[in-house]
């Protein structure tokens, strides 16, 4: 399958340009707004770009013609707890970019 890369980053008044994160989606998907503006409490610059250490951020991916999938980002130093109501089984953890991530 092929992937493209796409950087989603925040332009913020005060902080400037900070990245969020690198995703790579399958050929024809999309990554759209949501309307709501990303919230960044914390950054640290490698390499002079700057990246988000604490936020978060809505996105909607987009994969076809009629679906629409929500991406939901939240940015800290630990990973939260599995939601209530969803079983383990809902959740994992990866590596991402050299960072322990998880997902639900």
């Amino acid at each position: 399958m092929k992937t493209s890369s796409h950087l989603v980053a925040v332009n913020n008044t005060l902080l400037g340009t900070v990245n969020l994160l690198v995703l790579a989606l399958p050929g024809g998907w999309r990554l759209a707004d949501r309307g709501a503006a990303p919230e960044i409490d914390g950054r640290m610059l490698h390499e002079g770009v700057a990246w988000a250490t604490a936020g978060q951020a809505e996105y909607a991916l987009v994969p076809g013609e009629r679906r629409v999938l929500r991406l939901e980002m939240r940015i800290g130093p630990r990973l939260p707890p599995v939601p209530r109501g969803l079983s383990q089984e809902a959740a994992g953890e990866i590596a991402a970019g050299g960072h322990q991530a998880g997902w639900v």
